[in-house]
């Protein structure tokens, strides 16, 4: 199951990369179902979304594949990496915006010691769908504290002061998202 978390208030939190492999058990043994989401789950999100429910995204800082086993997959072969495409699950205008804070991050990271670097960089605006970008894989930052900080970001009236701090990164309105 992939991460999808849903908050007291309505909000969602989404992991987006290796963690959007979706996995059944049969017995004792796993088997790969494909890459979330697929297209019923995919009408759904943005549905939500559409019906006023906020999204977070969390984003690696660099894309790395799904490793499964080969019998997990059917193949003679011990180890298989797929590759996950990110953000394809949303539109074109969604998906560029994603992936250019997250570039935009690891820029900006390039110039800060690593010391003083924050464990999660979160894009400024006030739309549907913000993106975080966790900037660290050695910083253990709990599930609760992503649901904890959509909440925070999607509920808190201060977040309108910070909406133009990063220029260039717009938020996406409902109807951003879902077109093609």
């Amino acid at each position: 199951m992939p991460k999808l978390l849903t908050t007291e208030l309505g909000n969602m939190v989404l992991f987006e990369g290796e963690s959007r492999g979706a996995w059944t058990r049969s017995g004792d043994d796993w088997r790969f179902d494909g890459i979330w989401p697929n297209v019923r789950e995919r009408r759904e999100l943005h549905r939500r979304i559409a019906d006023g429910s906020s999204l977070l995204v969390i984003l690696p800082l660099s894309d790395s594949p799904i490793v499964a086993l080969g019998s997990e997959l059917g193949v003679d072969e011990d180890t298989v990496e797929i590759q996950v495409p990110p953000l394809d699950w949303l539109s074109m205008t969604a998906r560029r915006q994603g992936l250019n804070y997250r570039a935009f991050v690891a820029g900006q990271l390039s110039r800060i010691p690593p010391p003083l670097r924050s464990g999660v960089m979160v894009n400024a605006g006030t739309g549907a769908v913000r993106f975080a970008v966790q900037t660290s894989r050695n910083t253990k930052t709990t599930d609760r504290a992503f649901v904890e900080l959509a909440d925070h970001l999607f509920t808190q009236p201060h977040r309108r002061h910070w909406a133009n701090f990063f220029r260039g990164h717009a938020p996406l309105s409902a109807t951003q998202l879902a077109q093609p």
